[in-house]
């Protein structure tokens, strides 16, 4: 695909031309699952756009392992001059990223860290990972309502890595297994469908949140909010769009934007405004208008 109709994919995407994202949804997804191999490292983007379309996804992945080395040897290098423990810790939160958003409830347990950790063990070590800019927060908010920061809760939170292509090397997922077919929407429970979907709000200026009930049987996989309303968000990594708890909470709070993210073509179902996948910046240029 020469560069002219590259860029005009990225303009549809960007001008949330709806309609022209169901016409071009086949070649968007494509797309969508180079970024999810290659992620947004600018040695890995390099790599790609040189060797593409035979692109060395065997040097694009031994970029990524290399950055996830240097993320350890940062840990340690400042070892003397940081609280004592505090660089296995950091290595500790950082490791479990994975398997904490393999799990159905993706919150982040100090206990899937280490057996007995406590907050106290890890929040100074979190704060640094935060601090860097390679790891994502989001925070539970009590209540899915305007101001959304008015309702944080601090103690329950989502921990998510920056980059999907560092999330992908980190889970030792090989690029065919998410090139090939439809396999990777339905893998790893959503974390990389979620991953993506993070990231992106954080890359066009939202600050995601999230929500649960008081026993967490009904969740708002991501919440964001425009000058005006608050905007609840579920994402799905499969074709199946059953939105239970997005629909009771429409019900329950009387959401009027309703989104859900999917590898499907853009639609309506009745409230909810479905995008695909690849599909953040038309959220933020709907929200903006």
């Amino acid at each position: 695909m020469e560069y002219e109709e590259r860029r005009n994919l990225a303009e549809i995407i960007e001008t949330a031309d709806l309609d022209m994202m169901s016409v071009f949804h086949e070649q968007l997804v494509e797309w969508l699952k180079y970024y999810m191999v290659v992620g947004g490292m600018p040695e890995a983007v390099g790599i790609f756009a040189d060797t593409y379309p035979g692109v060395d996804f065997k040097r694009i992945t031994q970029v990524q392992e290399d950055i996830l080395q240097g993320y350890r040897g940062d840990f340690s290098k400042y070892a003397d001059s940081m609280p004592r423990g505090l660089s296995l810790r950091l290595a500790q939160v950082w490791d479990s990223i994975p398997s904490q958003l393999a799990r159905d409830n993706k919150k982040f347990l100090y206990g899937a860290v280490r057996s007995g950790g406590r907050g106290k063990d890890f929040e100074l070590a979190i704060q640094r990972l935060l601090d860097s800019s390679i790891a994502l927060k989001v925070t539970r908010v009590t209540a899915p309502e305007y101001p959304l920061k008015s309702f944080d809760d601090v103690d329950a939170f989502k921990l998510y890595a920056s980059d999907i292509g560092l999330l992908r090397s980190m889970n030792d997922a090989s690029p065919e297994s998410i090139l090939d077919g439809d396999s990777v929407f339905g893998s790893a429970k959503g974390a990389f469908a979620e991953q993506l979907v993070c990231q992106e709000l954080a890359a066009y200026g939202f600050e995601p949140r999230y929500w649960t009930n008081a026993n967490s049987t009904n969740e708002l996989d991501f919440l964001v909010q425009n000058d005006r309303y608050v905007i609840p968000i579920e994402v799905k990594s499969g074709i199946n769009l059953h939105a239970k708890s997005l629909k009771v909470s429409i019900k329950r709070f009387g959401f009027q934007h309703p989104v859900r993210f999917s590898p499907l073509p853009p639609r309506k179902d009745g409230d909810i405004q479905d995008l695909p996948l690849y599909a953040v910046a038309a959220l933020a240029h709907m929200t903006a208008a």
